[in-house]
């Protein structure tokens, strides 16, 4: 599925600049999680109080699952990358 290599191909060109990051002496904490294009899921993790605090949201890679995802971005302003 086209949507799906995209979200690999996204996470691994993070995780490298990431890693190209942390080599500098920067330190991160980074949470992947595949909502497997269910919105439910997606809502029941933007609810969290965990991430009231993150400093950046990127994906879901689903258009509806996005929408949600930005509400809650925008809600909390949090930026967000599709």
């Amino acid at each position: 599925n086209t949507a799906s290599t995209q979200g690999i191909n996204l996470y691994e060109g993070i995780k490298f600049a990431f890693d190209s990051l942390a080599k500098t002496g920067n330190s991160f904490s980074l949470n992947v999680i595949d909502t497997k294009q269910d919105e439910e899921t997606v809502k029941s993790i933007v609810l969290k109080p965990e991430f009231y605090d993150a400093d950046l949201i990127i994906g879901p890679v689903y258009n509806s699952s996005m929408k949600i995802a930005a509400e809650y971005a925008k809600k909390y302003e949090i930026p967000i990358i599709a």
